[in-house]
């Protein structure tokens, strides 16, 4: 007999009805059964609150991981494809998409440290609650584990999504990050205010947001190094880029032919010694002056002289002044981008330089300015730089006066100034003297002994460089 049963039968009355007799032996029975519900209560409870930790582990590692890689596309936003790939689609998501993209990426990076946050507490309490007597290689093994986990879903998933799928991973997921950037703006507050404190506490001026123009070049140096790092573009081809791209920050002044090495001829120059100048000078396109370089009349084109010089009669040759075409002036602030547009619509190849008093500075051909986008163009006729650079010793160089102090920096490793009022070693020389200086004399500067060796009342011709042990 049961204890139940026992406690019934003492607890009933011969005489009492059945019914009552039955309420008494449910509420012992009741009675008896709770110590075990309880138990089974918590167990079922500690059930559910593993599954709900598991739960929360999941949702925080897949809204981490979203989050990282909306992150790094938004951040590294390839311009081009998205636009390509919302033009397919007959759609102007682009622009929204490019306008708002820094503020989008900041939001996802808010809910990618959110969700890894929120992951990594739920897993550190769900593997408490498995074993409260942790030892230190379960410990290691979760550690392990962790450390791989983080590293995929915030490196390894993003930036394989960013090389493979970008455009069409923001392009149906930005009214995710549309959201995400309005629902975290409390949390992105904290970067405006770091950054004005360190820009305070470095004492830099406020600068203004940069223009439409500023932010393409940005981005195309970013796409520029991006696909010089991956493979994509050559290193000639990121040069030629780069250089079309600084075009409109570079004045005709510092390309063109200075005055001084100009080779042009006098109008009353005969046709006999014409001939023997062009011969002379390998020229196609020659000034012609009056009196002074000021003073220019035109340019000889070679071409428009061969048919004279192939007609036997002298007296029917055109004279110099018959074969001259018209000079073409141009400032020298024009802009290379500018001149470039010029020399293309105007379908001429030299051009006349002159400042603001009129007077000829130089002249500047369309080779100079595509040299600054694909480099030096050396023909037949161009003297080689080798033959002008001659080394001594390691540390002893000889070259001529007009070579260019940044050319010298870069093949010697100097550092000797480069300023805006002069750009070769002869012109540094003048400067630091203030004349013209005579054959002979040395000037040091900045660990580097510059010494002429040839010079004239004009110019320093050849000099010799001298720098470490030698000077």
């Amino acid at each position: 007999m049961t204890a139940t049963n026992t406690i019934v039968k003492k607890c009933e009355k011969p005489n009492e009805p059945y019914w009552r007799r039955l309420v008494w032996h449910r509420i012992m029975t009741v009675t008896s059964a709770k110590p075990q519900k309880r138990r089974l209560g918590r167990r079922l409870q500690h059930k559910m609150t593993e599954l709900a930790l598991m739960w929360m582990a999941g949702l925080g590692a897949a809204l981490a991981c979203m989050s990282a890689t909306g992150s790094k596309v938004l951040q590294e936003i390839p311009r081009h494809p998205v636009e390509a790939y919302a033009r397919r689609r007959r759609s102007n998501l682009d622009r929204i998409i490019l306008a708002e993209h820094e503020e989008a990426a900041l939001g996802a990076e808010c809910l990618q440290i959110l969700g890894t946050v929120v992951g990594m507490s739920a897993a550190t309490a769900w593997l408490a609650s498995q074993d409260s007597d942790m030892t230190t290689s379960s410990f290691a093994l979760f550690s392990a584990s962790s450390t791989i986990v983080v590293l995929a879903i915030n490196l390894w998933i993003p930036w394989a999504v960013n090389k493979l799928f970008a455009a069409p991973f923001v392009y149906h997921t930005w009214p995710l990050w549309w959201v995400a950037q309005k629902i975290t703006w409390p949390l992105t507050i904290g970067v405006k205010v770091v950054g004005e404190f360190f820009r305070r506490l470095a004492g830099r001026p406020e600068q203004d947001d940069p223009d439409d123009e500023e932010l393409f070049e940005d981005e195309i140096r970013s796409v520029l190094t991006a696909g010089l790092r991956d493979g994509v573009l050559e290193a000639a081809a990121g040069e030629m880029i780069e250089g079309v791209m600084e075009l409109g920050d570079t004045d005709v002044s510092d390309v063109m032919t200075p005055r001084s090495r100009v080779d042009a001829l006098e109008s009353k120059t005969s046709f006999t010694e014409m001939v023997r100048f062009v011969i002379t000078v390998r020229r196609t396109r020659i000034p012609v002056y009056d009196g002074s370089l000021d003073q220019i009349l035109g340019v000889l084109y070679v071409k428009d002289l061969l048919p004279e010089l192939a007609k036997d009669n002298a007296e029917e040759r055109k004279t110099l002044a018959q074969l001259l075409r018209p000079p073409w002036f141009i400032p020298s602030t024009k802009s290379l981008d500018a001149m470039l547009r010029e020399f293309l619509a105007t379908r001429k190849h030299l051009a006349i330089v002159v400042n603001e008093y009129e007077g000829m500075v130089g002249v500047v051909t369309i080779e100079d300015v595509l040299e600054e986008i694909v480099g030096e163009i050396v023909d037949e006729y161009d003297r080689d730089d080798g033959e002008n650079l001659i080394r001594l010793s390691d540390t002893i160089l000889e070259t001529s006066g007009d070579a260019r102090i940044d050319e010298l920096n870069e093949r010697l490793g100097l550092s000797l100034p480069d300023e805006e009022d002069f750009d070769t070693i002869g012109g540094l020389l003048m400067r630091r003297l203030g004349r013209i200086p005579a054959e002979g004399e040395s000037v040091a500067q900045d660990g580097v002994v510059v010494t002429v060796l040839e010079a004239n009342a004009r110019q320093v011709k050849r000099v010799r460089l001298e720098w470490g042990g030698a000077a």
